[in-house]
């Protein structure tokens, strides 16, 4: 199973290709669905609090067992803004052009990876600073434990939802779990599994759309079954969908 560090020198690539065409070009916020040590589905394009806060609808689908979260963001050197408060929600994000908050902040490359059974979320760094048009790479802060704050607490949540069979199993008494089961009956396992994640990812896009966030996605596996995956999802008119051969960008 790829470790953090694996996953923050795709984000380094990523991130150092972008900067050759804009300086001050960031990288999109990532998450990664996976399933049995293998990615599931990547969703990217959107604010990173709407990215966490959708991974339970991801995880129940795709019934998956382990997120990924990747993301460009910024963290401060001191404690409190320039005016001695302490920093307030989204403050470092929405106030970096300041002169004088942006000499209190560095840009980091985070990595988060969290397992369902997890308790709390712990954060891997990579720091690093911009200079004549190029990146330059900070050395390392050790990993970080989290469990408060919107992005980690939601993780947390998604990473833990039951997948949609087991929630209709629980449910069979009731009309919908009834439903849910009568229908996966109708299909064999391959169609079942298909059309559970083709309806988990058009919830999500129109979530999105409610929300005003612009949703992509990758669904990594074989050619075959992407061109169907593109095929059920082509009236989805804005979404911007990665090929399978671009899983590792």
């Amino acid at each position: 199973m790829p470790d953090a560090n694996w996953y923050l020198e795709r984000a380094k690539q990523r991130l150092e290709e972008k900067i050759v065409e804009d300086p001050e070009a960031s990288i999109d916020t990532w998450l990664i669905v996976r399933k049995q040590d293998e990615d599931s589905l990547i969703l990217f394009g959107a604010s990173p609090r709407f990215l966490a806060q959708i991974s339970a609808i991801a995880v129940s689908g795709f019934e998956a067992d382990e997120l990924v979260f990747i993301c460009d963001s910024f963290s401060a050197k001191t404690e409190t803004n320039p005016e001695g408060e302490k920093w307030g929600q989204g403050e470092m994000q929405r106030r970096h052009d300041e002169p004088a908050v942006r000499a209190l902040l560095t840009e980091s490359l985070w990595v988060s990876i969290v397992k369902r059974g997890d308790t709390e979320v712990t954060l891997f760094g990579a720091p690093y600073g911009r200079l004549d048009g190029r990146l330059v790479w900070l050395e390392t802060p050790s990993s970080m434990p989290v469990v408060d704050g919107f992005i980690p607490k939601a993780l947390l949540g998604g990473v833990n939802t039951k997948g949609i069979r087991e929630l209709a199993a629980e449910a069979k008494s009731g009309v919908v779990g009834k439903l849910l089961l009568e229908a996966a009956e109708d299909l064999d396992e391959k169609d079942r599994w298909f059309h559970q994640r083709v309806g988990t990812i058009k919830s999500m896009i129109r979530i999105s759309r409610a929300h005003d966030e612009q949703l992509g996605f990758a669904i990594p596996g074989e050619k075959d079954e992407e061109a169907k995956f593109m095929e059920s999802l082509r009236e989805e008119k804005g979404t911007e969908v990665w090929s399978t051969g671009a899983k590792d960008r």
